[in-house]
């Protein structure tokens, strides 16, 4: 049912922004999440897989994060 594929991806979309992970969306389709976006460090991109599956009842089937740092590596 597609209406809770929306509501799971509106419920870790929710928790990725209140995370502070403004840059990372999610996909939902069936039981699978798709990540995406940029993050700072390798450990935000693991933080917004583990978000995600607690969240709602998914699994991260693709984590397209990117990890780019800043100037300096911060």
């Amino acid at each position: 049912d597609t209406s809770v594929w929306a509501q799971n991806e509106a419920l870790i979309n929710q928790r990725l922004q209140a995370e502070g992970l403004t840059g990372v969306t999610a996909k939902v389709i069936g039981d699978g999440a798709y990540l995406d976006g940029t993050v700072k460090t390798k450990l935000d991109r693991d933080r917004a897989a583990t978000i995600a599956v607690m969240a709602a009842p998914v699994k991260v089937r693709t984590n397209l994060i990117r990890v780019e740092p800043g100037v300096f590596g911060f």
